[in-house]
Parts: C-alpha cells; structure tokens; sequence
C-alpha cells in the first residue's frame, strides 16, 4: 500500500515573516550525486563509521573554502606540524570522507535551467531512483518520504531540453503518475558546510 503523505509543517511565529506553511521531504536513500562518485567512507572493525574530531572539521572547513590550501598554511590554522596534517588530510581522503574535486557553475557552460523535479509513482522505489539516476541532465536523485516519492535535480540548456527531459525521459518511465517542476530563479546557497557544525549543547 502506498504510504500517506506526512502533514506539512507549520512555520512557527515570528521566525520568517510571511512564511505561511514549510513542507518537508525526507530522503531515505540517494541514489546519485557528487558523493556517489566517493569510495564508501571507512569503518571500525566494529562497524562504526570514522571517527572526526574538532582538527578534522577544522580541515575540512578550511579546504571547502581553498581546495588549494597547502599544508602549512592548513597546519598554522589547527596549530600541528605540517606533517601531521599531512597525514590528516590523507587519511581524510583515502577514507572516502572528503574528497577534492572542482565544481562547475552550470551557467557558465550553457545550462540556463535549473531546477528541482518531484516525482509520485507507483512501484518499486529502487528501481524508481536507478532509471532517473541514468538519465542525461539528472545531477542528484533521491527516494524520500512525504509529498513525493523521488526528487531529481536537474540542469537544462532551455525549454526545449526540460521538456524533452521530463516529457520524454522521465514521464515515460513506467509507473510514473505525476511530476512537479520547480525552476530555480535564483541560488541563494549551495555546497554550505553545514554538517560539519558543532553539535549543539545538551538541552538543560
């Protein structure tokens, strides 16, 4: 049986003025994104996932912001000796945690379209999320829980390209019922560090 879709969430007062209503969508599985290209992040013998600490995040704050950065400019900002950060960094990227790479500006090459892409569908969602992961323009893809089945992000040269994307590629996959586009007009955040923040204080 197909899952109900959770109520939306109501914005609490005085936190954004005019924000009427905020809808969530869970992701409960990525099937494709820059971090699909990473190899699976190291674990314990026990099972458990690299431990970072506060110098981790440190570099990789400071890398997110100059992939460039050297390592003795990275070990005067943690305050450790160049080649212990040296071993950081890599053990960083051989665990799969970070990985350096270069991000394109979409626009710069001619992609005029952006968007994000809600899909409803009746089926198996792993094989939901493998077909619009294959397809050309399709940059990130995950199945989730709430409003939509699967949400797909795409990048398009113009009107023609998105409709031709989601016309003939993405509706034309069998058990498909609906799909919501929604263009970016402007982007206002991307690739934010935002999980490499402190973890917030224990609640008195």
């Amino acid at each position: 049986a197909r899952r109900q879709a959770k109520p939306h969430m109501k914005c609490p007062e005085g936190e954004i003025a005019g924000v009427r209503e905020v809808r969530v969508s869970v992701a409960s599985r990525s099937g494709t994104s820059v971090y699909a290209r990473l190899p699976m992040a190291e674990r314990s013998p026990n099972g458990d996932r690299l431990a970072l600490d506060d110098v981790d995040r440190s570099l990789v704050l400071a890398l997110q912001e100059d992939g460039r950065a050297s390592y003795a400019k990275l070990a005067e900002l943690v305050g450790m000796s160049q080649a212990g950060v040296r071993t950081r960094v890599q053990r960083l990227l051989s665990s799969g945690a970070v990985q350096i790479a270069a991000v394109a500006d979409p626009f710069a090459f001619g992609f005029n379209i952006t968007g994000m892409v809600g899909i409803t569908y009746t089926g198996d969602l792993g094989e939901l999320g493998r077909a619009v992961a294959a397809i050309e323009g399709v940059h990130f893809v995950a199945v989730v829980a709430g409003r939509y089945d699967c949400l797909a992000e795409i990048v398009c040269i113009d009107n023609d390209d998105l409709l031709a994307l989601v016309n003939d590629r993405i509706r034309a996959i069998p058990g498909v019922k609906d799909v919501d586009v929604i263009t970016y007009l402007k982007l206002f955040k991307q690739w934010q560090p935002e999980y490499l923040r402190p973890p917030r204080p224990p609640a008195d």
